[in-house]
């Protein structure tokens, strides 16, 4: 008995202690959810007051902006929300329409529903595959699109210039930069129905209403064969822990597979038959890390760039293609000239592949299935997005390309 009176005695203070702090706690988290419930009725009442003035002086209100984002990402959906609020009031639109995705709909059918709304710009705020999926919704509509990069690879924001990790720079250029024109790459999976390895898995699996009869959108990158295997093997826990670099990891799960064999067409070239790792087809030519896989891919000249991928003599070649991408990110091409390693590149409008052995196929850093045949093209210009434009990109010489005009390539010289 005195034992528990002592231990009483000395658990009562630290037991007074938690209570009080749980007590002040508690005060906190009712201050602060009064707080942004006031914050959120005096926005109300400005829009309103803003909108009935807007009414008495016979001038509409703007179309809103929509937003739809991933809240799986590693974000706070009600502070990302508040940035929109405030860039709505200082521009003066409506309140922005707001959607989050799902597991079975990664944006398709949100960006489909702001359209319905009217919205005057689609915000995609998540990762690569919610970007792909509100550009497949919004390519050829002519409404303007923003990217709000909140996953791993990001890659189409990094080859618009986007700033990371400016959330004010990147509300202010997704709802108010001037849109320009992007392209996009539109991928078909010619035997959809043939051998999967017994397993349906990835885009074509997963969402049944993905693509546009039988098209898929992709605006950096797709591909047949290593890349897709390396972004097959790359989970998504780990891509929360390391980031970008997790790739690295599905790249060499898979870097002792057998080699494919393909056969290329280019517009209308005849086929050509090569043994590769891999089949690129990129938009844009910028990856993480600062790495350049395409050095002449740009996301506005209606071209893409056909990247042909092989290595041989076991991690010699492997090292030699490393080198061979390092040198492109210092500006120096460099195919062919190392043993063991080949990145050849060739621009097109349109492209098929046929692989003697099914592959799997990816789209932006998304496996879409696994497939012997594949069908690609390009449609210039099929998105306005808002991103800011360089100087130098402005000021261009007189021979030199222009943002958003087709550029001068020629599809049957292949670069070596």
């Amino acid at each position: 008995m005195i034992v528990l009176v002592v231990a009483l005695v000395v658990a009562l203070p630290t037991l007074l202690v938690t209570v009080s702090v749980a007590r002040r706690r508690g005060a906190l988290e009712r201050e602060s959810a009064a707080a942004n419930a006031e914050a959120a009725r005096l926005l109300d009442e400005e829009r309103a007051a803003r909108e009935e003035a807007a009414a008495r002086a016979g001038r509409p209100v703007p179309p809103p902006v929509a937003v739809v984002v991933n809240p799986s990402k590693n974000v706070d959906p009600d502070e990302l929300r508040r940035h929109f609020q405030e860039a709505a009031r200082r521009e003066g639109r409506a309140e922005p329409l707001w959607y989050e995705t799902t597991a079975d709909d990664p944006g398709r059918g949100q960006a489909t529903e702001a359209l319905r709304a009217g919205a005057s710009t689609i915000v995609a705020a998540g990762g690569d595959g919610t970007v792909r999926a509100v550009a497949e919704i919004l390519a050829g509509t002519g409404t303007p699109m923003g990217v709000i990069p909140l996953g791993t690879g990001n890659l189409l924001a990094r080859n618009l210039g986007l700033p990371l990790e400016d959330t004010d720079q990147l509300v202010r250029i997704a709802t108010s930069e001037e849109p320009r024109p992007v392209d996009v790459g539109w991928l078909r999976v010619e035997d959809a129905g043939r051998d999967r390895s017994g397993d349906a898995e990835g885009i074509l699996a997963d969402e049944a209403d993905a693509g546009r009869d039988g098209w898929h959108a992709f605006t950096v990158i797709a591909g047949l064969g290593f890349d897709a295997d390396m972004v097959r093997e790359t989970g998504d826990e780990l891509k929360s822990r390391i980031g970008w670099a997790a790739y690295f990891v599905g790249g060499v799960k898979n870097m002792v597979k057998s080699r494919l064999k393909v056969s290329v067409t280019v517009d209308d070239a005849a086929p050509e038959d090569l043994k590769v790792r891999t089949v690129m087809l990129a938009n844009c030519g910028l990856l993480p890390g600062n790495l350049v896989l395409s050095p002449d891919s740009r996301f506005d000249d209606g071209v893409l760039e056909v990247v042909t991928v092989d290595t041989r003599f076991g991690l010699v070649g492997w090292a030699n293609l490393g080198l061979s991408v390092l040198a492109q990110r210092a500006g120096r091409r460099r195919t062919g000239d190392l043993p063991g390693s080949e990145l050849l590149f060739k621009p097109a409008r349109r492209i098929r592949v046929a692989a003697q052995d099914t592959a799997h196929v990816q789209l932006d850093g998304d496996l879409l299935s696994t497939s012997g045949a594949i069908e690609v093209r390009v449609e210039q210009g099929a998105l306005q997005m808002r991103y800011p434009v360089p100087a130098d990109r402005l000021q261009t010489r007189e021979g030199e390309h222009v943002p958003g005009e087709p550029a001068e390539r020629h599809p049957e010289k292949l670069d070596e």
